[in-house]
């Protein structure tokens, strides 16, 4: 039973993780929405491909979504800010990352939902029916889109 509401932790800053072998990247999501679909208890992510975090998300079967207390907001920030690619930002966040399953989460996170993928695509511009990629989109690359990750909840745990 969640006993978060998906709006308002989405709104607050989460963090999607995934992992390739012993590697683990995470990165700060505002975007995410919890739901039924297939008959089955999904979550849906959405992480832009020129993110490092894209790499780990596309070759792992399973993710995590972890929401947390606002006190840990200054530590939320670095996994915004700074890319894994050059920075330990577990270290520069003093999180402390805790396997589940067959991926990540964190000691410090109040909520996770361990998360097993079953279906990705790239949202293209041509696809959409209103102004999204010119509202959300004007000032990026026009060659840098999300993709969509819907992925089966397998657990979720709380603190």
């Amino acid at each position: 039973m969640l006993t978060v509401n998906p709006f308002d932790t989405f709104r607050n800053w989460a963090l999607v993780t995934a992992k390739d072998g012993e590697k683990h990247n995470s990165m700060v999501i505002g975007w995410g929405t919890l739901g039924v679909l297939w008959r089955k208890d999904v979550a849906i992510v959405f992480v832009r491909e020129d993110r490092y975090t894209y790499e780990f998300i596309e070759k792992a079967e399973q993710f995590t979504i972890s929401f947390y207390d606002q006190k840990y907001l200054e530590q939320l920030k670095i996994y915004g800010s700074k890319s894994g690619k050059d920075f330990d930002k577990d270290q520069l966040a003093g999180f402390n990352p805790l396997k589940v399953y067959d991926t990540v989460t964190y000691e410090e996170a109040d909520v996770t939902i361990v998360c097993k993928k079953m279906f990705q695509t790239r949202l293209n511009d041509q696809d959409f029916t209103d102004n999204i990629p010119v509202d959300f989109y004007e000032n990026i690359d026009k060659s840098v889109r999300h993709h969509m990750y819907v992925g089966q909840i397998i657990e979720i745990i709380e603190k």
